[in-house]
């Protein structure tokens, strides 16, 4: 006789150091031989089947803790014979406990019955007497019950003969119950299989005894699989709101099975700090940079660190190293930096010019290597560009306006407020979240700080940046020194803009462009005159450079206006809309938003009251519809009128066609 010996291993629960035991159950013409780990026994066997096939195993088996895992099954004869080996994924692998438990639950009610087998109506008791997952709620939802299906069985196949063996094997519809509830999971992006993937099975297969009693219990199969697919994209969506998993839309299914987003984990802060390999780890860049021949393979000794440089790479990944070496094609576009910035700020060509000053020193490496890369303090009146400036370089610099830190310094006006920045002192509340300065910096130290109207902080605040600003280092509540050396720190004011107006028409110059250089310094030496006296002197002597935004002129903010409008019209392309406006219209915005008192900000109220409401109500009215072409014009009465370009006739229209029109 065939001595079967058959091997449980659970990988999730048998890890390194931990004892493996083994105890054999001996019965007549068997062995069974049962592996579990030291501290939890993982499987208990209930009873098998022969061997009827080489390709399938039936096998049911009680999990005590987890999912069931690998098993291996060998063969060999005791008279010495050629053995032969079949290893198999059981079908119970990703079964969770639900779904072992309608197994179990199945089993039952075909001894219930007196039954010798498993088949499709047992699976279906089994999912309806479970009662607590997503298949026994929507069947219990379509007013199906245990009792009223237990009949219908009893109706279609009677009862047995009493004798009931001890091994109830599968009949084969119920093993393609198995087999497709396997299909169902993967179509659905799951890594598991639940007792929802079980009915999606037992509907899909549709021929079983299970499929008759639901029939004639007056039930449709599509409603009820309707209904499953809508209860687990519901427990997908809270799933992922509430834990962060992946919910089962996911676009890389098999991706996230089978790999793991050690980029994610390293912005989840879930990875250790990597000690050493920094060559390694640059050299995998490298090839990574390359344009061809660019998947490096890591090969080495087990726990010689291979899996630590792939996780130092990820660390880099999530917080923004950039390239420390300066490739000739970044070279032009950092001598051609004030450009680039220029296509977001209009004017302030000194506040320009002094942050690509700047940069150009950090990317050569000349700076300081103990201090932020720039610290600078933007003063000029609301409105001008100084926050705008930020956000651009900050996209610049660093890829992407993300990389920002902004904190609005109005909130820590108070004594007691300076704390959020570094963190609660032990013993108070929020202690363990960290400050909203220095964890933000801790977790991305390549980022650019912006410290927003700085004259409304709290005096203390200012003897806290007085070490970031010299050493570029702060430490936490919980004594974790923070780096400040990658950051790009820019500080806010409107202290001086009083000046700025006041200072031009006494003085009598005003802050055009047409003025040489000496007309701006001097004004600047009066704003830095006013912020000497609001901020102490090492507080400014620590900074890199004081600069001083000017007045928007007229014409700067008809440049502006180009850009806001350009806005609207991508907004209206999402909605397949084209819009052009004259430069009549053009024209009227810029009246209407020009203040030099408030900067660009009443320029966006204007467009938004002459522009987006005149829109919104014709497009509420349906005289706009998706892909219409719009024009926007001023009529002969200083009217705003918007006419649409496949339907507009008359005057006005022609009036409309006179005039330049601005395609944005």
């Amino acid at each position: 006789m065939a001595r079967l010996l058959a091997n449980f291993t659970a990988r999730p629960l048998l890890g390194p150091g931990r004892h493996v035991q083994s105890d054999e159950y001996r019965k007549p013409r068997r062995c069974v031989k049962m592996m579990y780990t030291s501290q939890t026994p993982v499987l208990s066997i209930q009873s098998f089947s022969g061997l009827r096939s080489a390709n399938a195993v039936d096998l049911i088996a009680r999990p005590a803790h987890g999912f069931f895992s690998k098993v291996n099954l060998q063969i060999s004869s005791r008279k010495g014979k050629a053995s032969r080996c079949v290893t198999t994924k059981a079908m119970f692998e990703r079964f969770t406990e639900k779904a072992i438990k309608v197994i179990m639950l199945s089993q039952e009610e075909a001894r219930r019955l007196g039954h010798n087998f498993v088949g499709t109506e047992q699976i279906l008791l089994g999912l309806i007497g479970e009662g607590t997952g997503i298949a026994a709620k929507v069947l219990k939802s379509m007013g199906i019950n245990l009792k009223d299906s237990r009949v219908e069985v009893e109706k279609i196949i009677g009862r047995g003969s009493g004798f009931v063996a001890v091994e109830i094997p599968f009949t084969p519809r119920a093993k393609r119950v198995l087999e497709l509830s396997l299909e169902e999971a993967r179509q659905l992006g799951h890594n598991y299989i639940g007792s929802e993937h079980l009915l999606l099975g037992l509907l899909r297969e549709g021929e079983g005894v299970a499929a008759r009693v639901l029939e004639n219990l007056g039930v449709d199969a599509s409603n009820i699989r309707t209904q499953v697919i809508r209860m687990v994209g519901e427990n997908n969506e809270v799933t992922a709101s509430v834990g962060g998993g992946s919910s089962g839309n996911s676009k890389m299914p098999t991706l996230e099975e089978y790999g793991t987003n050690l980029t994610k984990l390293a912005e989840e802060g879930k990875l250790d700090p990597v000690v050493g390999r920094q060559p390694q780890i640059e050299r995998v860049v490298q090839i990574l940079a390359r344009r061809t021949k660019n998947n490096p393979c890591l090969i080495g000794e087990p726990g010689v660190g291979k899996t630590a440089i792939a996780e130092g790479l990820a660390q880099r990944i999530a917080s923004g190293i950039p390239v420390e070496k300066v490739s000739s094609d970044e070279s032009s576009r950092l001598l051609k930096m004030e450009q680039t910035l220029h296509t977001r700020v209009i004017g302030q060509d000194e506040a320009v010019k002094a942050i690509s000053r700047a940069i150009r020193r950090a990317r050569v490496g000349l700076k300081n290597p103990n201090r932020p890369i720039a610290s600078f303090i933007f003063s000029g009146p609301t409105g001008v560009g100084k926050s705008e400036l930020a956000k651009a370089l900050a996209a610049y610099y660093f890829g992407s306006e993300e990389a920002m830190i902004r904190l609005d310094m109005s909130e820590f006006m108070e004594r007691h407020t300076v704390s959020k920045l570094i963190g609660s002192p032990p013993g108070y509340v929020g202690y363990t979240e960290g400050g909203q300065l220095t964890e933000a910096v801790r977790r991305r130290p390549y980022t650019l700080v912006l410290f927003d109207e700085i004259e409304k902080a709290h005096p203390d605040v200012f003897n806290m940046m007085l070490q970031i600003l010299e050493d570029g280092r702060l430490t936490d509540s919980k004594g974790r020194t923070v780096d400040f050396k990658n950051t790009l720190l820019i500080m806010t004011s409107n202290v001086g803009s009083s000046v700025i107006e006041k200072g031009g028409r006494r003085i009598g110059f005003d802050l055009d462009y047409d003025e040489k250089d000496s007309s701006y310094n001097r004004i600047k030496s009066l704003v830095t005159e006013e912020l000497k006296q609001y901020f102490r002197p090492e507080f400014l002597n620590r900074l890199d450079e004081m600069i001083v935004f000017r007045q928007l002129t007229k014409l700067e903010v008809k440049e502006i206006a180009d850009i806001m409008l350009k806005e609207v019209v991508v907004r209206l392309k999402d909605k397949e809309i084209e819009l052009q406006v004259t430069e009549r219209f053009k024209e009227r915005v810029v009246d209407e938003g020009f203040d030099p008192s408030y900067g660009a900000r009443p320029l966006r109220r204007a467009i938004m009251r002459l522009l987006e409401d005149s829109m919104a109500e014709k497009m509420l009215s349906r005289e706009i519809k998706d892909g219409d072409s719009v024009i926007v014009d001023v009529d002969a009465e200083g009217s705003v009128v918007v006419l649409n370009g496949k339907s507009g006739g008359g005057s006005v229209a022609e009036e409309a066609m006179e005039d330049p029109i601005l395609v944005l």
